[in-house]
């Protein structure tokens, strides 16, 4: 006879960043949380519910772990974005399963770069460049229509600025930076400002679309 695994973490997705972006069901998970995890910016969202906090550095290994500890109580994993883009999620969920989880699901950075441009994202092929470097060449992007870029370290910014000057003038270019907060900063680029490392630090996703979809 199979046994159930009561859900005990509940992965909850924190939106772009600003507070105003969280979604009702996120917030109310919090309120009932015994164990608040996430990064340092994450868990200052939420400074005064009084709920023990775990902060997640850069050694995934030793985050989950000290979320093993916990087993019995109800913890609250925050993660940036959506869930299901580019996050933690992927690594709790695998180290406990599925029966031990529940995901909230949040307003993604893609979602917002979508909105700001006014294009719809359906279709929209999204390349995680955080972790590590794209493994093929940028004129391969070109058999998309639209693309949503997330950068992350330095290499990949290093392979987006190499994109971006192969592909602008074939494809409209935007980069989003920091979107929802108050450094938010959109920039179309053009051949006559050619894109820079700089302008891709900070949160950052560059969108390309074919020619016609942009107005």
């Amino acid at each position: 006879m199979e046994t159930k695994t009561a859900k005990w973490i509940t992965i909850a997705g924190c939106g772009p960043g600003d507070p105003s972006f969280l979604t009702g069901a996120t917030i109310e998970a919090v309120k009932t949380a015994e164990v608040l995890a996430g990064t340092e910016h994450l868990l200052a969202m939420f400074p005064d519910n009084g709920v023990e906090k775990i902060k997640f550095g850069i050694d995934t290994v030793e985050f989950l772990s000290r979320i093993e500890n916990l087993r019995g109580r109800k913890v609250v994993v925050l993660v940036t974005g959506d869930p299901g883009i580019g996050s933690l999620a992927d690594s709790v969920i695998e180290r406990f399963g599925t029966a031990a989880c529940i995901v909230i699901p949040g307003i993604s950075s893609v979602q917002l770069a979508f909105a700001r441009i006014g294009v719809s994202w359906q279709n929209v092929f999204v390349l995680d460049a955080h972790a590590g470097l794209p493994m093929f060449e940028p004129g391969s992007l070109m058999k998309h229509p639209k693309i949503a870029i997330l950068v992350g370290s330095r290499d990949s910014r290093q392979w987006v600025e190499q994109a971006v000057r192969e592909l602008t003038g074939t494809l409209d270019v935007i980069i989003c930076r920091d979107l929802s907060l108050p450094s938010e900063k959109i920039l179309r680029v053009t051949g006559a400002k050619p894109v820079s490392i700089n302008d891709l630090e900070g949160r950052c996703i560059v969108v390309m679309l074919r020619k016609g979809i942009l107005n």
